[in-house]
């Protein structure tokens, strides 16, 4: 009996599940049809700092998650709440994550951290608060809907934590009472449905499977349980011993990185105790002798000072300074060497400096004594004020200027010698405007100071004996040159002046007595006259003046009362016959003009009728060039699909002879363009040319309406060469065709064919001998039904012949080129065998033929009666040379 009754309790509590997971499906699509009414939002627990969480059916999590929390912190813009308790020593937070790490990461989850790895439980919603309903457990499984998270209401005596366990069993027990009810309504309707026999089988088979169910899910609830308990354990094992490791780990670094801060500290100190020594070091090696001492005694300080701190570089930093003291001091006595050294050359050179300046002193001596020489001679010939130069003639003001000229190349003469002397030792000289070498006298040996006394005594010695005598400076001396040579010129330029001005007052009185002379010859009682005036241009200008012309001359220059023109008007008298002359030269000019303008006319009408031929010429040429153009157009956008290579060769032909021959006329052209132009006067050259250039410019564009003729030309020419390939290879496959099968049909090979053809037997086969075989070979019958094939024409026999016939000999085809045309290849195109003998059967195999390999046809094709197979007698390509019978193709239809 208990054994019955607790079937029947087992019976129940699977009944009351079922109809529990039943109502909890009906609610979560009610839920879910709510959500999508309202939007997909799920409603939330509300800003509550208490929430309770409390359900669950998940074996595992439910404790976990059962439960009140309290708002512990913020996270991605949302509260973040903790369980009051501990679970397993550990928390228990309910927080949201945002989609930062997706969209399948977006949520409200229970986990044992924020943002760990660790989750229970999972909702999708985005709300502000967490969703009451919906949650998935676990986080990838299927929703629970008996997990509710609702708001914890504090309770008077036993605060919240008493609160939520009593609310908890309220709810607990007004569900079973709801179960209990569904149950018995459940028990009704099957008793009323089935028979009590098949309700109990049915009854005990079910709890039977319940109970199995129940058992197995118990013990993977409890397998679960103890798994998750031992990687909990081993996690927590696992997570000591990393801490452990990285705690050593980080005390090793901690020690590592104190002791290389130390080492590092140690080699900042050494380097830059060993910088300051260096430093000074750097210094010694470049100081003067004046400042070594004090260089000496700071790098010992120094040394004193740092070296203890430089450690390992102590004893090396103190040998490079020894051996830097000891360079100093070699270097130091190099130079004091090498200063006195320059001191005693530049000595010598001063003095060498000094005897060419004396001499050069001495020519400019001798140059100054030349200027003021030609100063003075100046001054009492050319630049003598008080001279009237204007009284000399013009030969007396020339030998006063060569007189001149002559002391002036003297003068040059000694400047020159100063010059060249210059140009000679002038680098010598130069060194006296050196400055002197500068003395060392600081840090010199104690020992010295005796020697160093008696040479300041002896300098001082020297001092006082140049004081008495200034030494020469080349500077100053080419100063003195200078103002020579400026002086010598200040000079020549005033006498040049003098001189023009001279020449000038003694030309113009010259002229001045000639025209007197002139007046005085002509004039009568110191007057002049009309008879006076036409004597006058008659005998100096052998010219009449006009009586009328020779009126208005006297009435404009004799003054009312006068007898006639006097002296002072006679130059305005030569001024009114000269106009006169002008005046008839120009009536001269100017029919020499008009008759000129006369023949440039008639020239210009002749030059003007060569090119209106000429242009005429061009216009011809220019419409047969848009002719020819316009044939290059049709030509290119013919249909040639049905031309021959004849007509296409006769039509490229015809059209670039029309183009040749408008390039000849456009040649001629030019020709006749260009002889317009020779000989043509001067006046008339730019005019041709323009005209010229109008009918030039005409010829390019003929020139280019041919470009598109020449391309279909040449078109035409490639699409002849291609037919005419075309039409040649159609010819020999038909010839090829008709000479195999005779050739198969009388059993003969290439040479056997070649004897029959060659009836004269001369080893050439004439065009005679081509079109008689021709005419008398086998020919293929056609099959019932079809058309027999045409036959080849004697033009196009001929036409083949002189193909093959390549060198155009008169003996006709040589064998040679015979075999090679009628020689027949093949392609293996399956694996074959070559056999020695016609029939299959009864032959021998010589050796397999392999795919792709090449033969050469040399007798048949002839069908083997037996099988019904095309059977051909080959030669393989290939080095072993093989021959032997091979079938076409199989009785089948295979191709070999």
């Amino acid at each position: 009996q208990q054994q019955q009754l607790l079937q029947q309790q087992q019976q129940q509590q699977a009944l009351l599940q079922a109809q529990q997971q039943a109502a909890q499906q009906r609610q979560q699509q009610a839920q879910q049809q709510q959500h999508a009414a309202g939007g997909g939002a799920d409603e939330g627990v509300g800003q509550e700092r208490n929430i309770m969480a409390s359900g669950c059916s998940h074996p595992t999590v439910g404790p976990i998650v059962r439960g009140t929390f309290t708002v512990a912190a913020e996270n991605h813009g949302r509260p973040a709440y903790k369980k009051d308790t501990q679970v397993n020593n550990l928390d228990v937070m309910l927080y949201f994550w945002d989609d930062r790490d997706g969209p399948n990461f977006c949520g409200w989850w229970f986990g044992p951290k924020i943002g760990g790895d660790q989750v229970w439980a999972y909702h999708p919603s985005r709300s502000t608060t967490p969703p009451k309903t919906g949650w998935k457990v676990p986080y990838d499984g299927p929703a629970d809907p008996t997990l509710v998270l609702g708001k914890a209401v504090p309770q008077a005596g036993g605060g919240v934590a008493g609160a939520a366990q009593q609310q908890q069993h309220q709810q607990m027990s007004a569900q079973q009472q709801h179960l209990l009810m569904m149950q018995q309504q459940q028990q009704q309707q099957q008793q009323q449905q089935q028979q009590q026999q098949q309700r109990e089988a049915m009854l005990r088979q079910q709890q039977q499977q319940q109970q199995q169910r129940q058992q197995q899910l118990l013990q993977q609830q409890e397998y679960q349980r103890q798994k998750l308990e031992e990687n909990r354990i081993r996690m927590e094992q696992q997570n000591r011993l990393r801490m452990e490791q990285m705690r050593e780990q980080q005390r090793r670094q901690e020690e590592e990185r104190q002791r290389q801060q130390a080492l590092i500290q140690q080699q900042r100190q050494e380097q830059a105790a060993a910088m300051n020594i260096r430093r000074v070091m750097q210094k010694i090696m470049t100081v003067r002798q004046d400042e070594f001492e004090a260089a000496e005694k700071e790098l010992s300080e120094v040394l004193q000072k740092d070296l203890p701190g430089c450690g390992s570089q102590g004893e090396r930093l103190k040998d490079e300074a020894e051996a830097a003291l000891q360079r100093t001091r070699d270097r130091l006595a190099r130079d004091e060497q090498q200063r006195q050294e320059l001191e005693r050359k530049r000595k010598e050179a001063a003095d060498k400096a000094q005897e060419l300046l004396r001499e050069l002193q001495g020519h400019i001596k001798a140059a100054e004594a030349q200027s003021k020489k030609l100063a003075e001679e100046a001054a009492g010939s050319l630049l003598n004020t008080e001279k009237d130069l204007s009284e000399l003639s013009v030969e007396e003001i020339g030998d006063l200027s060569k007189a001149m000229d002559a002391a002036h190349e003297e003068c040059k003469k000694k400047m020159q010698a100063c010059t060249a002397m210059i140009l000679e030792h002038g680098a010598a000289m130069r060194t006296s405007d050196l400055p002197q070498v500068p003395t060392a006298q600081a840090g010199k040996p104690a020992n010295d100071a005796k020697k160093d006394g008696d040479e300041a005594k002896e300098e001082d010695g020297e001092k006082e004996a140049e004081k008495k005598e200034e030494p020469l400076s080349l500077s100053k001396l080419l100063n003195r040159i200078n103002e020579c040579t400026r002086g010598t010129d200040a000079t020549m330029l005033a006498a040049r002046v003098a001189k023009e001005k001279a020449v000038k007052r003694s030309s113009a009185k010259k002229r001045m007595a000639t025209r007197e002379a002139v007046f005085e010859k002509y004039a009568k009682a110191s007057v002049m006259g009309k008879k006076e005036v036409q004597n006058y241009a008659k005998g100096e200008f052998k010219f009449e003046i006009p009586a009328p012309a020779l009126e208005v001359i006297l009435d404009s220059l004799v003054d009312s009362g006068a007898k006639g023109i006097t002296k002072n008007q006679f130059q305005r008298l030569k001024v009114r016959v000269g106009i006169q002359r002008e005046m008839a030269k120009d009536s001269v000019r100017r029919e020499a003009r008009l008759e000129k303008e006369r023949k440039l006319a008639a020239q210009k009408e002749e030059y003007s009728q060569r090119l209106k031929a000429a242009a005429e010429e061009i216009a011809e040429i220019e419409k047969t060039a848009v002719k020819a153009e316009a044939d290059g157009d049709a030509a290119a956008k013919a249909d040639r699909s049905q031309a021959t290579a004849a007509s296409l060769a006769a039509k490229a032909e015809e059209l670039d002879k029309v183009v040749k021959e408008i390039r000849e006329s456009i040649a001629e052209a030019k020709k006749t363009i260009a002889s317009v132009g020779e000989d043509v006067p001067a006046e008339l050259k730019l005019w041709l040319g323009n005209e010229e250039q109008k009918l030039s410019v005409r010829l390019p564009l003929c020139d280019a309406r041919l470009i598109k003729a020449t391309s279909a030309c040449a078109r035409l020419r490639d699409e002849a060469r291609r037919r005419e390939c075309l039409e040649i290879s159609a010819l020999e496959g038909r010839a090829l065709k008709a000479l195999r099968y005779h050739k198969s049909k009388a059993e003969q090979t290439a040479d056997q064919l070649f004897e029959a053809i060659d009836t004269g037997k001369d080893g050439n086969i004439n065009e005679a001998e081509w079109l008689a075989f021709f005419k008398s070979c086998k020919k293929p019958e056609p099959k019932e039904g079809e058309k027999a094939e045409e036959e080849l024409t004697q033009e196009e026999l001929q036409r083949l012949f002189r193909y093959l016939n390549e060198e155009d000999e008169a003996d006709g085809i040589p064998k040679e080129r015979f075999q090679h045309f009628i020689r027949h290849f093949m392609k293996v195109a399956k694996e074959s065998m070559l056999t020695t003998g016609f029939g299959i059967k009864d032959s021998g195999t010589v050796r397999r033929i392999e795919v792709g390999e090449i033969v050469e046809v040399l007798k048949g094709p002839f069908e083997e009666e037996a099988v019904k197979v095309q059977r051909v007698f080959v030669k393989a390509m290939k080095e072993d040379g093989a021959e032997g019978w091979v079938s076409l193709a199989g009785n089948q239809g295979t191709t070999f």
